[in-house]
């Protein structure tokens, strides 16, 4: 808006009345007004504020564009350094549900996590195998290899173990459908009955002769893939049916990987993510790190790693703390597209002027933090949200002066500790 000054023929000229003793009325003399000028009052102050805003928040928006474009927004992943070892491979890391360990023959080492150490690991009745050939019934840990052995955990001893139905069987081909467990190696088919140690002769519809290292899921069902040969299970029948996907139609399930969200494909310089709703496999791209093995990739409980013998990486999701290892850089926290659902708006007394609130997770985020924030275009039509953000242990809050009717788009955000 346009404010104009009051015009009038006596700028200065005021008369006095007496209402009683030293009080009077005090009243203005305009003489001829010629611009009655733009009143101050509540309408005109809260319609200048809500322009000082979203003209805020487009020198944000800009702001955060320029950002985005020197540093991209792409899961990172960055160098990672232990302590005690480091040229090993993921594929044999292996957990008892407590510890992490790394097992190579006879190298055998356990993880401390918190240090980043790892440090040899003794075993009993056991010394020398390979994590790759340990798997689990879902109580106890077992390791196959022609010989057969279960692990006490408390006391770190594996005995043997007596199978019926099935004897030298290697644990690389066990898998699980979440309820049954099966041995799969070509022609050799068979499902464990884990109370009695028993393996049984199971017959598949569709497909029989596969390998269980190639079987993987999304969460919701089980897939074979090898090369062109795409499966998918119906547990209920135990019938493999074809499988077509888009965007990716060769590919191997021993190099499907997992971040807890999304699901990868990983195999040299091709790199996918799956999206699971339309089963469309699309081209992904990391920082730091461009050709990976998804065979590699393993996990402490907390982070995601890549180790490959020559190397070892941590992945760093976009929305999660990003260290870039230069010091000349700052660590920050950032991430893009975040919605807040029109359920997460609470009453909140910190703001009169917003007295509504919404909460944004972020992990390591703290009140120490300070940054800037960009709704969407269609976030700031609403006209009701407050410019910035106030952070807090985990996550930060926006307001608004009512609660908005649709969801509110957070186009990007960056945070950084002061």
């Amino acid at each position: 808006m346009i404010w104009k000054d009051r015009v009038k023929q006596y700028p200065h000229r005021y008369t006095l009345t007496q209402v009683s003793g030293s009080t009077y009325d005090f009243a203005e003399v305009t003489g001829e007004v010629t611009e009655a000028g733009t009143p101050v009052n509540a309408d005109n102050l809260n319609a200048m504020e809500k322009e000082l805003i979203a003209l805020s928040q487009k020198m944000v928006k800009g702001l955060l564009r320029r950002l985005h474009a020197k540093v991209p927004l792409n899961d990172k992943f960055a160098v990672k350094t232990w302590t005690g070892w480091s040229g090993y491979t993921g594929n044999y890391i292996w957990t008892d549900g407590t510890n992490i360990y790394y097992s190579e023959g006879a190298l055998q080492y356990v993880l401390d996590v918190a240090t980043s150490t790892w440090s040899t690991k003794t075993w009993t009745g056991l010394t020398s195998f390979i994590g790759d050939r340990i798997w689990t019934d879902g109580t106890n840990i077992y390791y196959s290899s022609g010989g057969q052995y279960v692990l006490d955990v408390a006391t770190s001893t594996w005995s043997h173990k007596t199978w019926t139905g099935l004897l030298g069987f290697d644990g690389i081909y066990i898998w699980t459908d979440g309820t049954n467990i099966y041995f799969s190696n070509g022609a050799f088919q068979y499902v464990l009955d884990v109370a009695t140690s028993t393996w049984s002769v199971k017959t598949w519809t569709g497909i029989s002769g596969f390998d269980g290292r190639y079987i993987w899921t999304d969460g919701t069902n089980i897939y074979y893939s090898y090369g062109a040969s795409q499966r998918v299970l119906d547990v209920a029948t135990s019938t493999w049916s074809a499988k077509t996907w888009t965007g990716l139609t060769s590919f191997y399930g021993d190099r499907i990987w997992t971040d807890g969200t999304n699901i990868y494909y990983s195999s040299g310089e091709n790199q996918y993510v799956l999206d699971v709703a339309t089963s469309t496999w699309s081209a992904k791209t990391w920082t730091g790190l461009t050709s990976l093995y998804g065979d590699y990739i393993w996990t402490d409980g907390a982070n995601i790693y890549y180790s490959s013998g020559s190397g070892s990486y941590i992945l760093i999701p976009s929305k999660s703390i990003h260290n870039w290892g230069n010091p000349s850089t700052i660590d920050d926290l950032r991430g893009i597209n975040v919605s807040v659902l029109t359920s997460a708006w609470a009453a909140d007394a910190t703001y009169a002027a917003y007295p509504y609130r919404a909460a944004v997770t972020v992990t390591g985020l703290t009140a120490n933090h300070t940054g800037v924030i960009n709704f969407d275009d269609a976030a700031l039509a609403l006209g009701t949200l407050k410019d910035g953000a106030k952070t807090y242990a985990g996550g930060f809050y926006i307001y608004a002066s009512a609660v908005p009717s649709v969801t509110v788009t957070i186009e990007s955000y960056v945070f950084w500790e002061v």
